[in-house]
């Protein structure tokens, strides 16, 4: 039996591919569901990122794996797949918000955590027994796990590996689909397994698969200072409130901690009220990125434009804010109504979603009126021109020179937020 996996790519406009990208990190999702295929079955594995999927190539079963962004690609890939006879399972994070729309693509959609739904769906698949939907009633345990990569055998890849330690959050995002999809709850993997892990991974570059690396803070101190002689270099998701923890901060520090991400969103209050996200303190900002530069640890910043109760005059000041720090670096991005979030629902009950299914459209989704804004702040477009000017050369710079950070780190900053403005539309 012959199995393939593919990871599709963003595209916009159907047979048109569009943001080939030169660059990118494994998939670890993919990673994650080899290791759950049995031996005796052959696999193979199109990342569409990078090179063009041949439908001609014998197989038995396919499997496609979904974001929100990836969707109608996905779709598309399954449709052509089909047409060939090919049976196709379709799953990811967008098959669990949406398993009713992902049903009319795929022979069987798994919702929810791959590790039970997927073992079963092959095995019923062999027995001729295949179902429509597979979803777990209870949640996988994060033991005896790994990333099989030997699929990713024969690509090239950014020298960064993915590994994973938890999954889920303890906080309720109105915007976040892992909020919507764990329902606040964390698994947490044993900290032994994960330094096993971590000894295996030739890579000295790591990126945890965390939404929260903080969570569970005497895990986390266990963890990092078992992390301290693996001599590796490591970048996470935090939450501001964590890196208030000086103590904390030294020893990630201590451990590898090379850079950390923060979703800060805005600097507006009721907008951060509107979101749910009460536990960003404004006032914490400044004390967290002192924190970090206390021990040489630069801050990457996520920042959301458009959302309820931002104004354009925000978004001006929000990014006057970022453009004046020397983060690691700072994300721009509109505000997008994933679906099945609660941010999705309130937006569609107020009749503000002018259209509520904008990842089926054949249209770039930065460029697409999704929300109907007020008529003096439309955000369209927005997020995605201070992205250009945050990565002006001009900006760059002056970052650079307003620096305190160690000359090493000021450097590779520098260059690091050259290389995605040369590379900008390269990403995938």
């Amino acid at each position: 039996m012959k199995l393939t996996f593919i990871f599709p790519m963003q595209a916009y406009k159907k047979h048109q591919p569009k943001h080939r990208t030169w660059f990118g990190v494994e998939p670890p999702t993919v990673a994650k569901l080899k290791s759950l295929v049995p031996d005796d079955i052959e696999c193979n594995f199109y990342d569409e990122r990078f090179e063009d999927i041949d439908f001609l190539n014998p197989t038995d079963l396919v499997v496609i794996t979904i974001n929100t962004f990836t969707a109608l690609r996905g779709y598309q890939i399954a449709e052509e797949y089909k047409i060939l006879g090919k049976t196709v399972i379709i799953g990811g994070i967008h098959a669990t918000l949406c398993p009713d729309e992902a049903s009319q693509y795929a022979d069987a959609t798994i919702v929810g955590e791959a590790e039970i739904s997927l073992p079963k769906a092959i095995k019923d698949f062999r027995l001729g027994l295949l179902k429509k939907i597979y979803q777990p009633e209870e949640r996988a345990e994060l033991k005896n796990i790994h990333l099989d990569r030997s699929v990713f055998k024969g690509k090239w890849y950014l020298p960064v590996k993915h590994v994973e330690i938890s999954r889920g959050c303890i906080f309720d995002c109105k915007f976040c689909t892992i909020a919507s999809m764990y329902k606040r709850k964390v698994t947490l993997r044993p900290v032994d397994e994960v330094i096993e892990d971590l000894k295996h991974t030739k890579s000295k570059l790591i990126a945890f698969i965390d939404e929260d690396a903080s969570s569970d803070m005497e895990y986390r101190r266990e963890l990092y200072t078992k992390m301290i002689p693996l001599k590796k270099k490591w970048t996470a998701q935090m939450t501001v409130k964590s890196l208030l923890n000086e103590e904390l901060v030294e020893l990630m520090a201590k451990s590898g901690c090379f850079s950390v991400f923060i979703g800060m969103e805005t600097t507006n209050r009721e907008v951060l009220d509107n979101m749910n996200k009460k536990h960003n303190i404004i006032s914490d900002y400044e004390k967290a990125y002192a924190n970090c530069l206390k021990y040489d640890i630069p801050v990457s910043v996520g920042i959301i434009m458009g959302y309820e109760g931002d104004t354009l005059q925000n978004a001006k000041e929000v990014f006057d804010y970022v453009n004046s720090h020397q983060h690691f670096m700072g994300i721009f991005t509109t505000f997008f109504p994933f679906p099945s979030t609660p941010a999705y629902q309130e937006l569609k009950s107020k009749g503000k979603l002018l259209c509520e299914k904008w990842w089926l459209e054949e249209k770039d989704p930065f460029n697409l009126p999704i929300i109907k804004y007020d008529e003096d702040n439309d955000f369209t477009g927005v997020a995605y021109k201070y992205m250009l000017e945050y990565l002006s050369y001009k900006n760059i710079f002056k970052r650079f020179l307003e620096s305190k950070y160690s000359m090493f780190k000021r450097l590779y900053i520098m260059a690091f937020n050259i290389f995605m403005k040369i590379n900008f539309h390269s990403f995938g």
